[in-house]
């Protein structure tokens, strides 16, 4: 089936409507969105600062920002309403096409079911998990990392050969913490290796590479679990 456009869609987003194709390229620049998302909230927080193709065969993906990057977007709902959730991570996990990153409704209703997703997502199975408040926030993070990965230093063929070089995706994904930009973002992922480790280190050991000031942002914005 052909992919379909939003009819509600402002007119200054341009949304591509291509066949649905298993494993295509995604072109810089643009945001492949599950055309179940078709009218919502988040649909609307994308429009205007990148370019949707609204695909109705992207499977347990419902974006994905780059060619190698898929998310998935666990809502208020899903963490209430139990654990229903996993088997849909334990396919992303799996996936050997895409990296996978989950976005999670943190909401006053659901954030005492947030530590349980944490732990199956990030530490049992390796997921990188992002909390959002609502689809809003979901769709400005969705377009920051489209946006990244579009610059120079975001796309593998114009990247400069580094003595350490970190994996993109990771990269794109520590970004998008508060006041955190590309050199310390890359700081942070030499010195730890990965988001686990990053959730792992100490105040101190984050205020060592970042300052006190963007280590509390990463504390914050990771929430990590308690012990």
């Amino acid at each position: 089936m052909a992919a379909r456009s939003n009819e509600e869609q402002q007119p200054t987003t341009e949304t591509i409507v291509t066949p649905s194709r298993p494993r295509s390229r995604v072109p810089f620049g643009h945001l492949i969105v599950n055309e179940k998302w078709i009218g919502t909230e988040l649909a609307n927080a994308v429009t205007g600062c990148v370019r949707i193709v609204y695909e109705d065969s992207t499977g347990i993906i419902d974006f994905h920002t780059s060619s190698d990057t898929g998310v998935v977007y666990v809502s208020e709902t899903d963490l209430v309403s139990g654990n229903t959730y996993k088997r849909k991570l334990v396919k992303l996990r799996k996936a050997t096409t895409v990296r996978g990153i989950v976005l999670a409704e943190k909401t006053p209703m659901s954030s005492q079911h947030f530590p349980a997703l944490q732990r199956f997502a990030v530490f049992d199975i390796g997921l990188v998990l992002i909390p959002v408040s609502n689809q809003t926030e979901a769709g400005q993070l969705l377009c920051q990392m489209v946006i990244t990965e579009s610059k120079p230093q975001g796309n593998p063929f114009k990247q400069k050969r580094v003595k350490s070089p970190v994996d993109q995706n990771l990269l794109v994904t520590i970004q998008a913490i508060p006041s955190l930009g590309e050199v310390k973002a890359n700081a942070l992922l030499e010195r730890f290796h990965s988001i686990r480790g990053i959730c792992n280190a100490s105040m101190q050991e984050l205020s060592s590479v970042v300052g006190r000031s963007i280590a509390q942002n990463v504390k914050d914005f990771f929430n990590r679990l308690p012990p």
